[in-house]
């Protein structure tokens, strides 16, 4: 993951835009594992994009000390300079 890629402008613009917006129910315990669901999830999964693959929404304040990873197709990772982005998102 990198952070700066991660807490881009770009990507706040990108959550107020649609509107996007994450929220926390209850605190979770770091050191246990979680998975996380995502639905409707579509082709494109712009707020799990948003939500999980990047900071526009929060996700570390909301969450801190979980390990966060956002899984996708490995089609994604075939185009060269698209799978070092995602990459640097933390998405695998």
């Amino acid at each position: 993951k990198v952070d700066v890629i991660r807490r881009g402008r770009q990507w706040y613009n990108f959550a107020r835009y649609f509107p996007i917006s994450l929220s926390r129910t209850q605190e979770l315990d770091p050191s246990k594992n979680y998975i996380f669901g995502y639905h409707p999830h579509g082709i494109i999964s712009t707020g799990a994009m948003c939500n999980f693959g990047t900071e526009a929404t929060n996700f570390g304040k909301l969450f801190p000390g979980i390990d966060l990873r956002l899984l996708t197709l490995t089609t994604n990772f075939y185009m060269p300079v698209f799978r070092e982005y995602l990459m640097a998102l933390g998405i695998n």
